[in-house]
């Protein structure tokens, strides 16, 4: 019964922090991207520099905080599902947040982004094979949807970052994939929460 208590409450809290995490680095930060561009060049034809903006850290800062509000959801399901069948997903899922959250904070430091880069893309692993081992060992119907609707979110996110390396209309191509991320994500992190251990 505890456990179930401190799984829902988890979840929600996970669920809050992949909100904002995909708003703040997804959409908002694909907009503030190509504003900011724009505004940039705008700058250096007018004569200015064309340095970056403000607004672009500040969404970067409020996503790192929303990361870590997600972490904590993530390491409070891994000890409430200790001993459940879906233990080793949620402890993979906990490793992979816990490099991907390093990595994020290494590469605010500079001349370190490239070791931060490498720390967060084997946490973006890990977490992608927890969330398939949860989904393939789940015995709840709602968890097992609910991996695999987050499982194939991770996947879109992927590719959405593949794209956005294209110039312009891959950065559209990247907003418009995150917000499909947010509607699965959404459903998926909503089935979690409808589940019990």
């Amino acid at each position: 019964m505890e456990n179930n208590i401190l799984w829902k409450e988890s979840v929600n809290k996970a669920f809050y922090g992949f909100l904002g995490l995909t708003l703040l680095g997804g959409v908002v930060g694909s907009i503030v991207s190509m504003v900011s561009g724009a505004a940039g060049l705008a700058s250096l034809a007018s004569g200015g520099g064309g340095g970056a903006l403000l607004m672009p850290i500040i969404v970067g800062i409020l996503a790192l905080v929303a990361y870590v509000y997600y972490f904590l959801g993530i390491k409070g399901m891994k000890t409430a599902s200790m001993g459940h069948v879906i233990a080793p997903g949620t402890s993979q899922v906990y490793t992979g947040a816990l490099c991907a959250l390093i990595g994020a904070v290494i590469s605010l430091i500079p001349l370190l982004g490239l070791i931060g880069g490498i720390l967060d893309i084997i946490g973006f692993v890990l977490m992608f094979l927890g969330f398939g081992k949860i989904r393939d060992l789940a015995t709840n119907e709602n968890a097992k949807q609910g991996a695999k609707q987050l499982w194939l979110a991770m996947l879109l996110g992927l590719i959405g970052a593949v794209i956005a390396i294209i110039p312009v209309i891959g950065t559209i191509i990247s907003m418009i994939i995150s917000i499909v991320v947010l509607v699965f994500g959404f459903l998926g992190w909503k089935n979690i929460s409808n589940s019990e251990l």
